[in-house]
């Protein structure tokens, strides 16, 4: 009867907003009787930081009823519990717990069955933080959580304990090396010390047209070759290989290089500038959505960071296909590759949504919680403007090379046009000057496209004799390249 009179009372106070004189004990019992207690606490942000930061939790019991409860809450709304899991790091309830952990002989026996529960559900949340939080590892690490949890384990003789302990410390061990690994700062600098004829290390069309984070982090030397400028392609294969590999990295390259600069710990305050690249900070993500297109996540910027000027409408600013680098640590452990799918509502409310563009990122990205700050590195050069082309390249089969004879062969030798071959009169008369002296000279009559004494010249078609040589090439060869002077 006296618990039904606390649930009740609890209930009750719990709906009237008025939570400053309840227990977190019996809080946390109606919670656990909800079923959606969870959704219920993290509803309540006064609540949640009583239960992360008030010197009640500083007890053994309570600390060990509350991971349970989120560990039994993880099935039912996994979402929910991350959102309160994330809130460890910084909080009180990794010292405290760090304070129970004490030396296995300073222990009061009656308590040493009460540590061993909490040593197992300590080490399942800790998992799951680093699940969610990898970078957050440093932290517990400096805390000594780690040492004391490993210490204990060997003095407990429940294998479950020993295990959930032991797959802690292995993904520590593992966060450990990817730190250390990547302590090394990624080179901006591109050597090309390949030579045309060398054989490449894999089939370019297996490669994927994005980036991988090796490549961006330049654990990944780029495999190069020059272009050729005097002499001749092997075959179509060497042609498309070697054009599709500098394409890739002529897009690649900025990216990195920026990258290289932020990571370098002068570039990542407020100053930092670099032209292949548009710095957004402080962008939230706000949540994931299934459309049509697959899934979508939305992203909160903060546009009071950027320049007032800006007019969405027209700006070049995150539009369709654009590339994004996103990284909720400054590149230390977490680097998205995002493309821009919308930016309709940029201009209403701040949010554009992104699509990710590496296997397994959707999957990784939808463990982040709503709420985490992003910082976002754009590219400034059109990264839909190299997809196609890139993608063109993969598909084209190399005996099936558009102008091969021209580009492979390179075949000076180019003929007049097929469909002046048999016949090869002109009509001038829509492009003469109509008030020039010469126009009735050529009124009525047709010129011959192979014989050049034939033609108008170049005051009569209104053209300076760039234009006019440029005319020549273009009508009597089938195949002309002409660049426009601006």
């Amino acid at each position: 009867m006296a618990f039904k009179r606390s649930f009740h009372t609890t209930s009750k106070n719990l709906k009237n907003n008025d939570t400053n004189n309840l227990k977190l004990v019996d809080l946390l019992k109606h919670f656990e009787q909800e079923r959606n207690g969870c959704e219920q606490l993290v509803e309540q942000s006064k609540l949640v930081d009583r239960f992360f930061f008030d010197s009640d939790m500083n007890n053994l019991s309570i600390l060990v009823q509350f991971f349970k409860f989120l560990l039994h809450s993880i099935h039912r709304s996994r979402q929910t519990v991350a959102k309160l899991v994330i809130r460890l790091p910084g909080s009180k309830l990794l010292d405290f717990s760090y304070a129970h952990l004490k030396p296995h002989s300073l222990i009061d026996e009656n308590q040493k069955d009460l540590l061993e529960k909490f040593v197992l559900v300590l080490s399942q949340i800790l998992q799951f933080l680093l699940e969610l939080h990898p970078q957050c590892w440093e932290q517990i690490d400096s805390l000594g959580l780690f040492d004391r949890l490993d210490k204990w384990s060997t003095k407990i003789s429940d294998e479950d304990v020993q295990l959930e302990v032991s797959k802690l410390i292995s993904r520590k061990d593992e966060l450990l090396k990817e730190h250390t690994s990547k302590i090394k700062k990624p080179k901006s600098e591109i050597e090309i010390k390949t030579e045309p004829d060398d054989q490449p290390p894999d089939d370019f069309h297996q490669l994927s047209i994005y980036p991988t984070l090796d490549e961006i982090f330049q654990q990944q030397t780029p495999y190069l070759r020059k272009n050729i400028t005097t002499g001749q392609y092997k075959n179509g294969t060497h042609y498309l290989d070697i054009h599709f590999r500098l394409l890739r990295e002529d897009f690649l390259w900025p990216l990195r290089e920026a990258i290289c600069q932020y990571m370098s710990e002068d570039n990542r305050d407020i100053s930092f500038r670099n032209s292949n690249v548009r710095l957004y900070r402080n962008t939230i993500l706000t949540g994931s959505i299934c459309s049509q297109a697959g899934i979508l996540f939305s992203l909160l910027i903060d546009v009071s960071m950027l320049p007032r000027s800006i007019s969405w409408s027209n700006s070049r600013r995150l539009i369709y296909g654009n590339l994004l680098a996103a990284t909720f640590d400054d590149f230390d452990s977490s680097c998205f590759l995002l493309t821009v799918e919308d930016r309709s509502n940029i201009d209403k409310n701040g949010t554009i949504n992104v699509r990710c563009q590496k296997a397994l990122c959707d999957y990784q990205l939808m463990k982040i919680p709503p709420g985490t700050r992003f910082t976002l590195l754009e590219t400034t050069s059109y990264f839909e403007a190299y997809r196609p082309i890139l993608q063109a390249l993969q598909n084209i089969k190399d005996d099936q090379i558009p102008l091969e004879k021209y580009l492979l062969q390179c075949d000076t030798n180019v003929p007049i046009p097929q469909y002046f071959e048999k016949k090869s009169d002109i009509d001038f008369r829509p492009i003469l000057v109509k008030t020039s002296g010469e126009y009735n000279e050529f009124n009525g009559t047709l010129s011959d496209i192979k014989d050049l004494s034939t033609w108008p010249n170049a005051q009569q078609l209104g053209l300076d004799q760039s234009q006019y040589t440029a005319l020549q090439l273009a009508l009597t060869k089938s195949v002309a390249l002409i660049q426009g002077i601006v």
